[in-house]
């Protein structure tokens, strides 16, 4: 097999330690894996709830808890206005669940419709939305880019709170309180907080100012344990793919806790279990590659409250019709994706063969393409080239609606901003993180954004590395099945406390694919000449040959393999480079 990476331009670097102290009492390769990330001391890795950061700090808390305080006393309605994707489902299903439990008798929830309104607030989903007449409306997962939209509601009368994770621009919305980790006068120690977790917060903060006024006391409530909670909050975080900071590590494995105690909410337990998890044995990995996506794909296909539904119902036979939907969503959205990525990968080749010199950034379009998908699409080429990628299509409104994933030292918003300080008209919105961003612009706009994209990436280039690169954490002395437990339960592991990432040269004893695009191993440890089961999922995503029965260096993820009872050390390779 010749290299059909080759276009990749990816160094492999070994992480060396942060920090030169032993863990104690530790299994020796989490010891290594932990310092790597910087850990310093076992108490760092005490994820009791006690250790959760206060919200203090947190910019305009205290005026977002009086306004929903006062429309929780009030009986006022509110409505909670989410995003489509499993964050916002979280969010939404979160408010909705508290603040029913705090006796607001007149709660709702909305989300957007993808292709009928697009992304956040906007001015033409609030103009749906004021037809329902709410007194308070309360933006989750969103809203901190939404200025039209926070300006109309409050013309239609409503009071408008934002809470919101996204990076903010340079103008604020309007709103009557905003709360965002990220707003520059917030002090809140952790910038991390996936959107969930910025309710989690204000709801937490709602209750305590509600106990000291005696509320539950006077109606006859029994105070929620907002712990109960967790479970949603985990979801959302790991799904949302938010640093994992100490704070968030503390908010999913107290929410992991509470779904393998199968104190969940139904529909979590039952979308785990679609996936083929199994409750008591869930880890992170787990809410990332089967509940997540699933969640995903509802708002990704048509709509995200059947997500939603399937998170606030406590009746079985109603959360597996809405799964067996959701269901559906997700098949579609794997063909779709498969079909929309082999399309964009021929269109790169293509391309490529054309250029007389390396480009900078990707910039993708195609007018029978789903905006649903672009993102998942555009992930997928960023890996196969290693470059800022954007894919966009079509919005059947004379927009195209784009997103954008990024390498590891571009920031992709800041990115998308700068094209706007070149050319103010290009970009109609945008919003995002530092790796992952959305913005909309015109369809005949698309030749011109491109070209201004590729100017400023260029310019990133020249002054940071051309190449892409992956850390790993060297290579492991005992591939068993011991070594294999102690990283699935050293977790929770996720974005910038990345699950353990080895390396090592293998020979490929044989293999089989499976369902057209994977590829099954079985390879043979040059150092150890032990024989081990592998598994490289999407492999044809990024490769157009199979490897030949030789010797290759493997980037993988050390996992255990569970079938009928017995368990083996499994190899999911991420990567592979012939050996020179």
């Amino acid at each position: 097999m010749s290299d059909s990476n080759s276009v990749l331009k990816k160094e492999i670097v070994e992480r060396t330690p942060v920090c030169k102290t032993v863990l104690k009492g530790i299994h020796p390769l989490l010891d290594r894996v932990y310092r790597n990330r910087g850990v310093k001391s076992p108490e760092e890795l005490d994820y009791s709830l006690t250790n959760l950061l206060h919200p203090a700090g947190l910019a305009n808390l205290d005026d977002a808890v009086q306004i929903i305080f006062d429309a929780v006393q009030a009986d006022a309605s509110i409505l909670i206005a989410g995003d489509y994707d499993a964050d916002g489902a979280t969010s939404c299903a979160l408010a909705y669940l508290v603040l029913t439990a705090f006796g607001a008798r007149r709660v709702g929830f909305a989300c957007p419709d993808r292709v009928q309104f697009g992304y956040g607030l906007s001015e033409k989903f609030v103009h749906f939305l004021s037809e329902t007449q709410p007194d308070l409306l309360i933006t989750v997962d969103n809203g901190i880019s939404s200025i039209g939209g926070v300006k109309q509601a409050k013309e239609y009368g409503m009071t408008v709170v934002v809470t919101d994770h996204h990076l903010p621009g340079d103008s604020l919305p309007e709103a009557d309180a905003i709360v965002n980790p990220r707003l520059s006068e917030d002090q809140f120690e952790s910038k991390n907080l996936a959107g969930v977790g910025v309710i989690f917060y204000v709801l937490s903060m709602l209750k305590t100012r509600l106990v000291e006024d005696n509320w539950f006391t006077n109606q006859g409530i029994k105070v929620p344990n907002m712990a109960d909670y967790l479970d949603l909050v985990a979801l959302g975080t790991i799904a949302d793919v938010v640093a994992l900071d100490r704070n968030n590590r503390i908010l999913v494995a107290q929410g992991l806790k509470r779904i393998n105690s199968d104190k969940c909410r139904i529909g979590i337990r039952v979308l785990l279990e679609s996936g083929r998890r199994t409750i008591g044995q869930i880890v992170a990995e787990d809410l990332a590659f089967a509940a997540g996506p699933r969640l995903n794909a509802a708002g990704r296909l048509d709509d995200i409250s059947y997500g939603i539904k399937c998170l606030i119902s406590n009746d079985y036979s109603e959360v597996l019709e809405l799964l067996q939907k959701i269901d559906n969503f997700n098949v579609q959205r794997r063909n779709q994706e498969n079909q929309m990525v082999k399309q964009a990968l021929s269109r790169m080749e293509r391309l490529e063969s054309t250029l007389e010199t390396d480009k900078f950034s990707n910039c993708l379009v195609d007018k029978d393409w789903h905006s649903g998908i672009v993102g998942l699409v555009a992930a997928r080429i960023r890996e196969r080239t290693g470059r800022p990628t954007i894919v966009f299509a079509p919005d059947n409104q004379g927009n195209l609606r784009g997103s954008g994933r990024s390498v590891w030292n571009i920031n992709i918003r800041d990115a998308i901003a700068e094209v706007t300080n070149l050319n103010s008209k290009i970009v109609v919105q945008f919003g995002g993180h530092a790796m992952a961003a959305g913005l909309t612009i015109a369809e005949k706009s698309f030749s011109e954004f491109s070209d201004y994209f590729e100017t400023v990436i260029a310019q990133y280039r020249d002054h940071k590395p051309t190449h892409d690169r992956i850390l790993t954490d060297g290579e492991i002395e005992s591939i068993d099945v011991a070594t294999a437990e102690a990283l699935r339960n050293g977790g929770p592991w996720g974005q910038a406390f990345e699950m353990p990432l080895f390396e090592g040269e293998f020979q490929i004893v044989s293999y089989q694919i499976v369902k057209e695009i994977h590829l099954k191993m079985t390879v043979q440890s040059v150092k150890h000449c032990k024989t081990i089961d592998a598994i490289y999922f999407r492999y044809f995503q990024s490769h157009s040959e199979s490897p030949d029965l030789s010797t290759y260096r493997l980037i993988y993820r050390l996992e255990l393999n569970e079938f009928k009872g017995r368990k083996k050390p499994q190899l999911n390779v991420q990567h592979i480079y012939e050996c020179v």
